[in-house]
């Protein structure tokens, strides 16, 4: 049985480094990447065997450490709407929030509302109001983008106000992103393509893509030279 010996301390010695990886996370004020780690190797030793008691002592000694360790900064409270899209402007002063109404709220890091963008109600459109399926931010610009149900991609200011509208743009778009010069907008949607727009409303560049890796792309941004995404 010295196969399963073997085996068994392989998996000693990766839990171990699992939890090794999220001390060290911890040290370097990476708290809440520590504490996802830790709960992987939770579930990961979980569902093994022949763990020692060494193990799951280091194990749940790094979980307890990450999940105290980790401090709420701040909590915007006080909206009775559902939020579905969320996103932080690169220099992470403002997040937005969109809503099930249709409405994207812009705060501050201290919870303080900066602004309430509403689209405009339309009777054909669910209850009336178009769903919002992505927020993006070009702070240094002051432009927030958004894509909605109704194939429209719009732009405002962080005051709310609205400053340009490309009809049928938006169609299925799940992601979007805003280059650093203003100047361009990239689109994931649900029908494999990556779009590349000008603010004017030229498509400059189409990406086709597996239709089942839809659901691996979570995040959609420009290089800082803007010659990449």
């Amino acid at each position: 049985m010295g196969w399963w010996r073997t085996v068994i301390s392989e998996k000693n010695a990766q839990l171990i480094a699992s939890s090794q990886s999220s001390e060290a996370l911890f040290a370097s004020n990476k708290e809440f990447d520590a504490l996802l780690e830790s709960i992987r190797t939770g579930k990961q030793m979980k569902q093994e065997f022949g763990i020692n008691a060494d193990t799951e002592m280091r194990v749940v000694g790094a979980l307890l450490q990450a999940v105290y360790g980790v401090k709420e900064r701040n909590r915007i409270e006080g909206y009775n709407q559902q939020f579905v899209r969320v996103s932080f402007s690169s220099d992470g002063k403002i997040v937005a929030a969109a809503s099930e109404d249709g409405s994207i709220k812009l705060w501050d890091l201290d919870g303080q509302e900066q602004a309430t963008i509403n689209n405009r109600y339309n009777p054909n459109v669910k209850k009336g109001n178009y769903f919002v399926s992505s927020v993006s931010f070009n702070p240094k610009n002051n432009i927030i983008a958004a894509a909605s149900e109704d194939s429209d991609i719009k732009f405002w200011n962080f005051k709310g106000q609205k400053i340009q509208n490309l009809p049928g743009k938006g169609k299925n778009t799940i992601l979007t992103s805003i280059s650093p010069d203003a100047t361009t907008i990239a689109t994931v949607n649900l029908t494999d393509k990556i779009q590349l727009w000008k603010r004017t409303g030229q498509q400059i560049s189409l990406f086709s893509y597996p239709l089942k890796s839809v659901s691996l792309i979570s995040a959609l941004s420009f290089s800082p030279d803007i010659n990449s995404k």
